[in-house]
């Protein structure tokens, strides 16, 4: 269980240095940051895999599960593009509040497909979080305005895919490995993407700069590294609590703005972290909500 905790939090550490990257990527077009992010990404995972005998082995076994891959990797392809744009087209506060709304859908869909029932504390402390959340960014350039409209649903449908995946993935965790996922779905979401820019004639990018290959780089690190962690704590807890822990990816987010963008503290950023770890901590205080026991041996 506590491995599992581990990991959920390394993912919001990982995943809270998204946006900075993207919002620093000024000459690519979003499909070619997700699809130069991926790509990058599948040959780095396929390195590690090639390393060991046997996730070599694991990786020719695969191929029976082909059509597995293909529609895990489309998933999460559409994910990344409708994450990378509500970044784009909306504020990054907007973009990773609405993104935080996961674990609602997560809680939904793990009732409907896996039985699992979320606690009256557990509930609490999704929404101590989300209120933590929407406390942080009411001075972080938190925006109802219509010209942010299009961002702000592309964010909450991402929010969605993600939580389609996390079910998926816990329905399948004892038959596929987290390297082996990882790099069929950063490979075929790659492929995915080239073919669909190659068939609307699409840009994939203008004039990259050092910069943004640095930052592309460091995406691509934190992005992939990121989903290694994630889903390897689905191992070991529920997904409704991994979802939960996750939602301190907005909170990683502004600590990390405050040191590398050079963003100030507000009283109001200090009152919001506190109140979303509260309610993350109210999530995880109970062994018997946290718990896969039928997964851990």
């Amino acid at each position: 269980m506590n491995k599992g905790i581990i990991l959920a939090f390394l993912t919001a550490f990982q995943w809270g240095a998204l946006g900075i990257f993207i919002k620093n990527i000024e000459n690519m077009t979003t499909a070619g940051m997700v699809a130069t992010r991926l790509l990058i990404g599948s040959f780095f995972l396929l390195l590690i895999i090639m390393s060991q005998k046997k996730t070599r082995k694991n990786l020719l076994k695969s191929f029976k599960s082909i059509k597995f891959y293909i529609l895990i990797s489309l998933l999460m392809s559409t994910h990344f593009m409708f994450s990378t744009m509500g970044f784009v087209y909306s504020t990054v506060a907007n973009a990773s509040l609405l993104t935080s709304t996961t674990p609602i859908f997560v809680s939904l869909f793990a009732f409907i497909f896996l039985s699992e029932r979320i606690s009256n504390k557990e509930f609490l402390g999704i929404v101590i979080a989300f209120s933590g959340i929407l406390v942080i960014f009411s001075s972080k350039g938190l925006s109802l305005e219509g010209e942010y409209f299009q961002g702000n649903i592309y964010a909450v449908i991402a929010a969605i895919l993600i939580a389609v995946y996390t079910i998926i993935i816990s329905k399948n965790m004892k038959k596929h490995s987290p390297l082996i996922t990882l790099f069929w779905i950063s490979f075929m979401g790659s492929i995915l993407i080239f073919i669909g820019c190659g068939l609307t004639n699409t840009p994939l990018l203008f004039k990259v700069t050092n910069n943004d290959i640095l930052n592309l780089i460091g995406l691509t690190i934190v992005g992939t590294l990121g989903h290694v962690c994630y889903f390897m704590c689905l191992k070991y807890i529920k997904t409704t609590t991994a979802s939960s822990i996750t939602m301190g990816t907005p909170v990683v987010a502004i600590i990390y703005a405050m040191f590398f963008l050079s963003e100030t503290y507000t009283a109001s950023n200090l009152i919001g972290i506190f109140i979303c770890m509260c309610g993350i901590a109210l999530t995880v205080n109970n062994k018997a909500v946290v718990e896969r026991k039928a997964v851990i041996n």
